[in-house]
């Protein structure tokens, strides 16, 4: 299991399962080709919300949030 976590975070994440509070996304496939990966990739989110502020800059500017989106799994 491969662990992504936010640098500078708020609060530690539990990297030993895919249960951490911070109801992290959890991939077991490519999303964008559906291509089966060798071992579940876990995408924590930042305990400061910082993907959110990255979305509405992204949005106030006319831009497409580039990250990964809410409900994605």
């Amino acid at each position: 299991m491969i662990h992504i976590v936010p640098f500078n975070d708020l609060k530690q994440h539990d990297e030993t399962g895919t249960q951490c509070p911070c109801d992290p996304h959890v991939f077991w496939k490519d999303p964008k080709t559906g291509a089966e990966f060798n071992e579940a990739i876990v995408l924590h989110k930042a305990w400061d919300g910082r993907e959110l502020m990255e979305e509405a800059q992204a949005l106030m500017n006319g831009e497409e949030w580039k990250g990964i989106g809410r409900g994605t799994t």
